[in-house]
């Protein structure tokens, strides 16, 4: 071997020994983190239980009516009917609250079917044409109907405004309804 091989080995050999010596100390192998773990979090506080007495029901709330006598489209309230009609308010009439609290409303009374189907497609087509279309089905003493209703609409002008569009674009003669939700 040359002279200029065995220098050459040497010399990696010294390298390779220097690299042992100071890659550890150049970079930090061990898993420990220098993290303060002093905490300033205070302990837990120590509350006492607190009751509390149950509650009572004032005597003077009258007990909700049952649900399906209050959602009614089209149909008077048995509690209407035992009130004298009021007044028919004017079409520029300001939004305002029934006698229950309750905000006066109206919905156009587009059409009634004896078929679901119907019903549902009428409501799919004025959806399409950006109504707020829907559903209900009413029971009469020859069995059930769908209604087709738009709205509600809290001022009865656009109800009737509403109503005029549609008896245009489908040629009926929509009926203008209080809603009662």
């Amino acid at each position: 071997m040359s002279d200029g091989a065995k220098q050459r080995i040497v010399g990696a050999f010294v390298l390779l020994a220097l690299a042992l010596i100071f890659f550890p100390l150049l970079f930090d192998f061990s898993n420990e983190r220098l993290v303060d773990q002093t905490t300033i979090i205070p302990p837990k506080p120590v509350i006492p239980p607190k009751r509390i007495p149950k509650p009572e029901r004032p005597a003077n709330i009258t007990p909700a009516r049952p649900d399906s006598e209050i959602f009614r489209l089209g149909e008077e309230n048995t509690r209407a009917k035992s009130t004298p009609p009021a007044a028919k308010p004017s079409l520029a009439a300001k939004p305002s609250l029934d006698d229950e609290g309750l905000p006066v409303a109206w919905v156009v009374q587009v059409a009634s079917f004896r078929e679901r189907e119907k019903s549902e497609a009428l409501v799919k087509q004025l959806q399409g044409k950006q109504y707020k279309a829907f559903m209900q089905q009413a029971r009469t003493a020859s069995g059930s109907t769908y209604r087709v209703f738009v709205g509600p609409k809290v001022l009865q002008q656009d109800a009737l405004r509403e109503k005029r569009e549609i008896d245009r674009i489908l040629d009926t003669d929509a009926i203008i309804v209080r809603f009662r939700p």
